[in-house]
């Protein structure tokens, strides 16, 4: 994990929808990450996206700003944390390495 997210603990649900979807929550805690499968029942954020759009996110096809702005991507949470995302993960290669999701 990067050095922005010292003392940035979060847990963040993914809810991907439509075929290859699914739900996900992401612990960051410590600088550390762990991916979980199903919702958590308080997160930080909230991430809702068909899985076409996740998938050309993590491939840096789109960016999570773009696929807000355009509709394609739905989310929750107070402001600051949403744009700490990016921060935390300025790349897809950085998403990547950090879920160890090999996309």
């Amino acid at each position: 994990m990067p050095e922005n997210a010292k003392d940035w603990d979060r847990v963040i649900n993914y809810n991907i929808t439509g075929p290859g979807g699914g739900q996900w929550h992401l612990v960051i805690k410590d600088q550390k990450c762990e991916l979980k499968k199903g919702m958590h029942s308080k997160p930080d954020l909230e991430f809702e996206m068909d899985a076409e759009t996740f998938i050309a996110m993590s491939k840096g096809e789109i960016s999570g700003a773009s696929a807000y702005m355009t509709g394609k991507m739905k989310a929750k949470g107070p402001i600051s944390d949403l744009m700490k995302v990016g921060q935390v993960f300025p790349s897809p290669t950085a998403w990547n390495n950090a879920m160890d999701i090999g996309i």
